[in-house]
């Protein structure tokens, strides 16, 4: 590699000079800790897969896929015209229709619905459509393990012990509402994921790639423009500002040109209309109580572990003080703005949609509890009913549409403000009442046993890969004792 080449490679990748430590506070994974990440992976794509609905739940879901189809079909991004669509998009300059959602989750779509039209080949064009939207149904299953994953790498760089490490994230990730938003295509997990893998890259030096996984989350939900200030806490950005903004502004370029395209203005991403309810008009302390505390989209009610975080943010801060600034001063803002929208609970959906995004980084003190715990049986007796009483919160919203029970309650308030019409529970009555139970393999079998039996493959496979990933932790835990001794 001459000089400039390496110079170039250098800026891009955000290298750092051979004496500085490749995670800040904490050894850098090593290959058992990939392997053990990889093991989550598996484990919890086979468990969401196993849950996995199969189709979309919502008008905004549409648009997003309906894009992605049209990028295949005809390279380009105009929407037929339907009811459905346009609800959710805006009329273009050559009086075409176009999403008014930013093209991040098209673009995470994109290849799960190119893979389904290369599998279905023989079928025809009708059938081969379908088996392309049903596949791409699928793409945030895959999202929420890799989130997991690389939550479990970033959970090592605190320098949790493996064991540690693995438990607390597989109860971040199955015992909050981020298992249930593996289920279709609500934009919210991928946004998290970038801003996840902003975070460790920022913290760990790698400014370019911090910058590119922040142009995810933007360019999936542009409110998150705003945790931009937020990275500069960071040594490695505020030292490298050029390579943390550079592929900032090349996405935000193309965005603005795509923007101008469909509608003649760089700052008009579609969301621009004429609607007098759209707008930030809910009293600050309704929408944070509704964010935090409300039965229907409470994180607290919905996020067990998070009381984890709070007993061990003090320790935290102790440890990784400008991480937990980071943390903060991006969530401040977002919380903010969420609380003022007059949607501020998302919607339809389950649980704390809003709030999806930011779980996986508010659960990161977690990890500290998590270790302590496991200290004593006492401790990891409290880890799992913990892990056992999230994950039962979170199984309505695994087994049941939404969209299905959301109606049978006496009015949308209720299920916001009632815990018996909140989602947790009114979607329990709504399946016992009406055996509706919302599930792929379900509808593919049309028969309860045979889904069952295919739920109980998923899950094994799944188990077994928990297993064999506190295995490898445990060996691990086993070899440092003994050399110790």
């Amino acid at each position: 590699m001459t000089g400039a080449e390496g110079r170039w490679y250098h800026f891009l990748m955000g290298a750092r000079d051979s004496s500085e430590e490749c995670c800040l506070t904490g050894p850098c994974p090593d290959a058992r800790d990939h392997r053990i990440a990889g093991l989550l992976f598996a484990a919890f794509l086979l468990f969401e897969i196993a849950f996995a609905p199969g189709h979309l739940f919502s008008y905004d879901e549409v648009v997003i896929l309906e894009t992605a189809q049209q990028i295949l079909d005809s390279a380009q991004a105009g929407l037929p015209d339907t009811r459905e669509i346009r609800e959710y998009s805006k009329v273009g300059r050559d009086g075409r229709l176009y999403s008014k959602f930013g093209m991040g989750m098209t673009g995470a779509v994109l290849p799960f619905a190119a893979a389904g039209r290369l599998l279905g080949l023989r079928l025809s064009p009708r059938l081969r459509r379908e088996f392309s939207d049903f596949i791409a149904s699928f793409a945030n299953a895959f999202y929420l393990a890799l989130l997991g994953s690389f939550l479990y790498l970033l959970m090592r760089d605190y320098r949790l012990s493996r064991r540690a490490g693995t438990a607390a994230t597989v109860t971040a990730i199955l015992g909050t509402s981020l298992c249930v938003f593996g289920r279709g295509l609500f934009n919210d997990l991928v946004t998290g994921l970038g801003l996840l893998l902003a975070f460790r890259s920022a913290r760990t030096n790698r400014p370019f790639l911090a910058g590119s996984a922040v142009a995810i989350s933007i360019a999936s939900r542009l409110e998150y423009v705003l945790v931009l200030p937020a990275f500069f806490l960071f040594a490695g950005v505020r030292r490298r500002p050029a390579r943390f903004l550079a592929p900032l502004v090349f996405t935000g370029g193309l965005l603005f040109l795509y923007n101008a395209a469909r509608f003649g203005a760089f700052f008009d991403q579609g969301q621009i209309n004429t609607d007098p309810y759209d707008t930030f008009s809910t009293p600050l302390l309704n929408g944070l109580t509704g964010l935090f505390l409300s039965p229907g989209k409470g994180v607290f009610w919905y996020t067990p572990p998070l009381l984890l975080a709070i007993l061990a943010v003090g320790d935290f801060s102790r440890r990784y003080r400008t991480d937990l600034a980071v943390i903060v001063a991006l969530s401040v803002p977002l919380v903010i703005l969420h609380a003022k929208w007059h949607s501020w609970m998302g919607g339809w959906s389950f649980g704390p949609r809003r709030l999806i995004a930011l779980l996986p980084l508010w659960l990161l003190p977690s990890g500290l509890a998590v270790e302590k715990l496991m200290r004593t049986r006492r401790g990891i007796g409290i880890l799992g009913g913990i892990f056992c009483f999230g994950l039962a919160v979170q199984s309505s919203g695994l087994l049941v549409n939404f969209m299905r029970a959301i109606p049978t309650a006496p009015d949308f308030s209720s299920t916001l403000w009632t815990f018996r019409f909140s989602g947790a529970f009114h979607q329990w009555r709504y399946l016992f009442r009406t055996g509706d139970w919302d599930n792929w393999l379900y509808y593919l079998t049309s028969s309860v046993p045979a889904a069952l039996g295919g739920v109980f493959v998923f899950l094994l496979a799944s188990v077994l890969s928990f297993r064999a990933a506190f295995a490898s932790a445990a060996a691990e835990n086993g070899s440092i004792a003994s050399s110790s001794s």
